[in-house]
């Protein structure tokens, strides 16, 4: 059990740079502040389990970053516990599900941030 929590933090960091490395290229500092805080705190836990719990997790945010104003600890929380979720659901869908939606993204076009 302790290496799929580990592949499910695994995931979570790994979804979390993605979006970091996305807004570095145009994502306001705010929101790259949070992402940041978002991968200090996967970096710290321990286990997976307290991200799938909003609670739980407002709670481990608070505990590692303590000198963070409210706002910003909410904001991490949020992420952090949407983020965990997609990557748990991901992780337990359908093989069928998986494929349509492998079909889906091909014919996707890649999204850019704009500046005005």
């Amino acid at each position: 059990m302790a290496s799929l929590r580990n592949n499910y933090l695994d995931s979570l960091f790994d979804s979390l740079e993605k979006q970091y490395n996305f807004l570095a290229n145009g994502g306001t500092n705010y929101r790259l502040e949070t992402t940041r805080l978002s991968l200090y705190v996967v970096k710290k836990a321990m286990m997976f389990e307290p991200f799938l719990n909003h609670k739980a997790t407002k709670e481990l945010v608070r505990q590692l970053l303590g000198d963070v104003n409210n706002e910003r600890l909410e904001d991490v929380a949020k992420m952090l516990y949407l983020n965990a979720n997609v990557e748990y659901r991901r992780a337990n869908d359908s093989p069928e599900f998986k494929e349509a939606l492998k079909k889906r993204r091909a014919n996707r076009k890649k999204l850019e941030l704009v500046k005005h």
